[in-house]
């Protein structure tokens, strides 16, 4: 469970955003991290997001040692994931007694303004493997997962399971299902192959019943285009907001968000020639289409996915 990559990273704050005091860390808390595009969870957000995930600053004992130790601390998925950076001055990291959140320093390159993304967090979690102990682990979030953490307010990771291909990574509110089977090497939401494959299965949160996993896929992928061309990552600036309500069923739904809403329409197919698939479409509060991608089935003898076309991306 440890080695589990979840998903995760985007922006969301509450009404009013918190800045983050004291985000410039020791030179001891310094962590060389590999750059990332996809995170839109932003520095704005960490006070939130440490509150959503239960996190306490770590500190030192008497003997100067923290109590999260070093060995804890480089054991983690995120440090071992994001240490072999060649630009590892660039970045830094803070430190909780159950995890520990990655960045970049202030001012060094690329999506690192005041409005800088978190790329990583390792969390530390309990999970129940049906023993009278558990496992203690330590769990990625990064990528879509840390999106949802907010976005679809699914809390704190606690563990996952995995069944036929399929894993949950799962939170206190919800969970979040891939399907590795479907998932090739280096796969990632952001980018436009994340609407492809069949890779995510879906967000389960709050308010959702059987939410579209390729339409969330889109609202992340919008949020994500407008971070990167704004280098703005938290919620002040994020142009979906959070999860509001669903409306229909898993062939044909609506999913609102504070700022936008977003709609799956199913393509059943009616003959050889006409294959299945599904319109995913984004839509300003006024109904104006903000993006809008077609999804086509396609199958070969190696493999099955989507051809898509999009617009608005």
């Amino acid at each position: 469970m440890s080695s589990k990559s979840f998903f995760v990273s985007c922006a969301l704050a509450l009404g009013a955003v918190s800045t983050v005091v004291g985000c410039s860390t020791a030179a001891s808390e310094l962590a060389p991290v590999a750059s990332s595009d996809d995170a839109l969870t932003s520095v704005m957000d960490l006070s939130e997001l440490e509150q959503t995930l239960n996190l306490t600053k770590d500190s030192k004992d008497p003997n100067g040692n923290w109590y999260r130790g070093d060995d804890k601390l480089k054991a983690g998925p995120c440090y071992q994931k994001l240490m072999a950076g060649a630009d590892s001055a660039s970045y830094e990291l803070r430190r909780y007694g159950e995890g520990a959140a990655f960045f970049k320093k202030q001012g060094a390159g690329v999506a690192s303004g005041s409005d800088r993304p978190i790329l990583c967090l390792d969390v530390d979690a309990w999970y129940d493997d049906g023993t009278t102990k558990g496992v203690n682990q330590t769990l990625e979030v990064s990528g879509i997962e840390l999106d949802a953490v907010l976005r679809y307010r699914i809390g704190r990771p606690t563990g996952g399971d995995g069944a036929a291909g399929t894993f949950y990574s799962e939170y206190q509110y919800g969970d979040v299902t891939t399907h590795g089977g479907y998932c090739p090497e280096g796969w990632d939401a952001a980018k436009p192959e994340g609407l492809s494959t069949y890779c995510f299965g879906r967000i389960q949160a709050p308010g959702m019943n059987q939410g579209d996993g390729g339409l969330q896929v889109l609202v992340y992928q919008y949020a994500n285009k407008h971070a990167v061309s704004s280098n703005r990552y938290s919620m002040s600036s994020d142009p979906v907001g959070r999860f509001v309500r669903m409306e229909g069923d898993y062939e044909n739904q609506i999913l609102h968000f504070e700022k936008i809403d977003a709609k799956l329409t199913t393509k059943v197919s009616k003959s050889v020639n006409d294959p299945s698939g599904d319109i995913l479409t984004l839509l300003s509060k006024d109904g104006a289409v903000l993006a809008k991608c077609d999804r086509t089935s396609v199958s070969t003898n190696e493999n099955d996915f989507f051809k898509v076309e999009c617009t608005g991306l």
